[in-house]
């Protein structure tokens, strides 16, 4: 699976996903939210971030993308992101990621879609 990682997600989760044997890329520091998403969209990648704004369905409708995966947990620890998402990423196939937004949290994820 191929995952593009928002410049806010920290590097032993980068370091977690590449040993796992994803293919991960990071977006350049200072990217804006378009750049980020149009990379996403353009490469095929699931998104991966803290950012917010990307888990307003109006604003980017999950059935445009590849998949979004919005982490929620606080505080940000490497360690209990790198768990939840070793749980997310074992109960979900690659292909479930497609046109759909997760919600990462520390004990469990929520899934939103939008009909076609």
């Amino acid at each position: 699976m191929k995952l593009l990682l928002d410049e806010n997600v920290l590097s032993e989760v980068e370091t977690f996903l590449i040993s796992a044997g994803y293919d991960v890329k990071r977006v350049s520091s200072g990217s804006e939210n378009g750049e980020v998403i149009n990379a996403a969209l353009a490469e095929r990648r699931v998104l991966v971030t803290h950012d917010i704004h990307f888990s307003n369905i109006l604003i980017y409708p999950p059935n445009r993308y590849c998949g979004i995966i919005r982490i929620r947990i606080h505080p940000p620890s490497a360690d209990k992101i790198v768990s939840s998402l070793q749980r997310l990423l074992n109960k979900v196939a690659p292909e479930e990621f497609n046109k759909r937004l997760y919600i990462l949290e520390e004990d469990d994820f929520r899934v939103r879609l939008l009909p076609e």
